[in-house]
């Protein structure tokens, strides 16, 4: 998410903040880390042509600026 985008001046006016999707997934992971287990699995299927391994499905996440999933999926990555 390109941050810059969206001004804090003009966020406010509306009561909300932007973050990074980053930051966004682990606050989700935090409500029901289940959940984004079951969604990173279900995604790494879909990537069937050629399949992905977990540990190639880690570099995806990362290359996608996401190494902060990346590392909470890598703590569990026997469910992905």
């Amino acid at each position: 998410m390109n941050l810059k985008d969206f001004p804090s001046a003009i966020l406010d006016k509306f009561g909300v903040c932007a973050i990074h999707l980053d930051e966004f997934i682990l606050d989700l992971a935090d409500l029901e880390s289940p959940v984004l287990e079951c969604v990173a699995k279900e995604q790494r299927a879909s990537l069937s042509n050629p399949p992905f391994s977990a540990e190639q499905f880690m570099t995806i996440i990362r290359r996608q600026c996401l190494p902060s999933v990346a590392d909470f999926l890598q703590e569990r990555i026997d469910l992905i």
